[in-house]
């Protein structure tokens, strides 16, 4: 598929995926500011469908949704440098992390202003 493709573009669409992409594409999103939500591949369609009812949509820019195929537990938030690991669907812990650390300048160290690299 095209994410196997060498030209596969970084940084990937803010959004759901339901394709596994590479880790340098999860850092170029989050040089930008931005948010990663894994699940882990083969999760059940419920919580993926959780995922996408909460954080997609109009009122959610720049975080990402995408499984990854090598990961022990059911969820994992990413932002610069920080990191949690979910077991379970948790909407609020999820929002905590998202207005927490989405867009923070102090996190990323390719930061120039909202949403943009020089």
């Amino acid at each position: 598929g095209p994410f196997l493709d060498e030209k596969w573009g970084c940084p990937v669409s803010w959004g759901y995926h339901d394709d596994v992409f590479p880790d340098e594409c999860t850092l170029s999103n989050l040089a930008r500011g931005g948010i990663m939500i894994h699940y882990k591949e083969g999760a059940p369609q419920e919580v993926i469908d959780q995922l996408k009812n909460a954080f997609t949509g109009s009122n959610v820019s720049e975080v990402t949704i995408a499984p990854y195929n090598d990961m022990d537990n059911l969820i994992t938030l990413t932002a610069w440098n920080y990191i949690d690991r979910l077991n379970v669907f948790d909407k609020e812990r999820i929002w905590k992390f998202i207005d927490m650390f989405l867009n923070n300048p102090t996190l990323s160290p390719f930061y120039a202003k909202k949403g943009h690299l020089d």
